[in-house]
């Protein structure tokens, strides 16, 4: 019986070997006596295989376990499809759809995230990706401070990037990577506006809402809800002000995005667009002062 103890927890599984107990040297560990040679030599050849496993383990996942290291062993282990690998292959996807469904900005965003995570991981766990299985809810909640903390970023940017990482973790559940979902608990939740305190400027996170009627039987009315988006767009990067008061952003942090309505609604087309807006900091003068 061969025995794998790791953090005081122990399993155990069957070598498929038997020996007389008077053939056996509990404190070396091996066999002794008349074919004491080959037993010993298979029982090397194990510890080798699972130290190896180990190992392998410590680099690939965010933790290992005796169980862990028993079921790879025996073949049992399940797949290790890892977290920035599903990120890559979803990113290079969205890529080739770059002005077809997809923006250009669309695409830096999720490149974006994708890179915060790659650092997080790097940062947390000193690895260079992790197993799918191995999200779970404090993972998450770390990721945010993360973003919040490491990267400075503002609460809704946080949000937004925390909305692309769980598209990801959905891509997962979708295709029976992932059974169940660590964001089940974690609300998501976009504010109007972050004031970062004193007179520094404010956010303002602004989605427009675009309707498009078109009867005609080619049924292309989300062209003309492209054309009314490409020309929201092309107005703010000609002139970012709007009313003397609101600036367009228009960055890595801060981009211009946009979606169309994936259902049928005809002679119905709708889509929308967001944008972050910067203002000067509101503030409540007091009239007793």
């Amino acid at each position: 019986m061969a025995r794998i103890t790791i953090d005081g927890k122990l399993c155990q599984f069957s070598t498929k070997q038997s020996i007389q107990p008077d053939n056996w040297n509990t404190a070396a560990g091996k066999a002794k006596g008349r074919d004491a040679g080959r037993i010993n030599a298979l029982l090397d050849d194990i510890r080798s295989s699972l130290n190896t496993i180990y190992h392998e383990m410590q680099r690939r996942d965010n933790y290992v376990t005796a169980e862990k290291v028993k079921n790879e062993f025996l073949g049992h282990s399940e797949s290790h499809e890892t977290i920035l690998t599903l990120f890559q292959k979803h990113n290079d996807d969205v890529k080739q759809l770059v002005g077809i469904s997809k923006t250009i900005a669309t695409y830096r965003k999720y490149e974006v995230t994708r890179r915060h995570l790659a650092e997080f991981i790097r940062s947390k766990y000193n690895v260079s990706d992790i197993s799918i299985k191995e999200i779970s809810p404090m993972f998450i909640t770390d990721f945010e401070l993360y973003l919040r903390t490491a990267c400075k970023c503002g609460y809704n940017t946080t949000a937004k990037f925390m909305q692309f990482f769980k598209r990801i973790i959905i891509i997962a559940r979708n295709n029976g990577i992932l059974v169940g979902d660590p964001f089940a608990s974690y609300k998501i939740r976009l504010e109007t506006g972050q004031a970062k305190g004193g007179v520094e400027p404010q956010e303002v996170f602004v989605t427009l809402l675009i309707g498009y009627f078109d009867d005609d039987a080619g049924n292309n009315g989300h062209k003309g809800v492209l054309g009314i988006i490409q020309k929201i767009q092309e107005r703010f990067m000609k002139e970012p002000m709007l009313a003397k008061q609101f600036y367009f952003m228009n960055d890595e942090q801060h981009p211009f995005d946009w979606a169309l309505q994936d259902e049928e609604s005809f002679p119905y087309f709708f889509g929308a667009a967001s944008m972050t807006f910067a203002t000067a900091a509101i503030r409540k003068e007091d009239r007793f002062a």
